[in-house]
């Protein structure tokens, strides 16, 4: 009881004479054992302990979440692209695959939503509610975007050069928002190398780790009472223009 009734203090004399015995409290040599420095030196740790718990909460906190988000982990092991229905030849099974994806990137969100995230947005003319995407289909856009650049000939043939322009600095503008986003993200899971009988120099060991990550479908369906259906993205005009004749 007497533990419980004295939690998070710092060590007594007695405290630290039995921690020193059992090899881990630090070897300090005390010259100055007034009632002064009894009183006083162990408050210096204090802002010591207040900026580590600081940086420790700056370092693990994600920003707010959306009311009725569902983000849950679970594990999961990557796959090689030609295993999944993202990156086969361009056509209309990889189109359709896609647009299922993507379909419902386009959410609303609350004025309440918005200032937690310290953001402001269009609104939309149905309810009291903005236009949104989240950061991870922003850059599941700019993904496939890059993809389509890829197979340009099949999907942008006959550009003009200065569509192409257009194109080819959208293309970078993603490209450089995904360096961006992996960054900020800094995945930390080792990824190893081998040898093979077919080079001189190491290769990529394409065994993946199994990881933990956000069950994504599961994040989606969550998301679905607040889809914007693209009916309603096309009725928005912008107010900053006029009315097309």
């Amino acid at each position: 009881m007497e533990t419980e009734s004295r939690p998070f203090l710092i060590p007594t004399a007695t405290d630290g004479e039995q921690q020193q015995q059992q090899g881990w409290w630090p070897q300090v040599q005390h010259t100055c054992k007034s009632s002064f420095s009894k009183r006083v030196v162990p408050w210096i740790g204090v802002p010591v302990l207040i900026n580590a718990v600081v940086l420790i909460y700056l370092a693990f906190w994600v920003a707010p979440q959306l009311r009725g988000l569902q983000r849950h982990f679970v594990p999961t092991k990557f796959t090689d692209y030609s295993q999944t229905a993202y990156f086969q030849d361009p056509g209309s099974s990889t189109d359709a695959a896609w647009e299922d994806l993507l379909g419902d990137m386009f959410i609303r969100v609350s004025t309440e939503e918005l200032d937690l995230a310290n953001q402001t947005s269009i609104s939309l003319p149905r309810d009291d509610k903005h236009l949104a995407w989240l950061g991870v289909h922003h850059d599941l856009h700019c993904i496939n975007t890059v993809r389509q650049w890829i197979h340009r000939d099949y999907y942008h043939p006959d550009l003009t050069a200065a569509e192409q322009n257009k194109l080819e600095s959208h293309v970078s503008h993603c490209l450089d928002m995904l360096r961006q986003s992996v960054q900020c993200h800094a995945d930390a899971y080792l990824m190893t190398f081998r040898w093979t009988e077919t080079r001189r120099k190491p290769e990529f060991n394409p065994a993946m780790p199994v990881r933990t990550c956000v069950d994504f479908n599961l994040l989606r369906r969550s998301l679905q009472p607040r889809s914007v259906e693209l009916e309603e993205i096309q009725g928005l005009e912008n107010p900053l223009m006029g009315k097309e004749m």
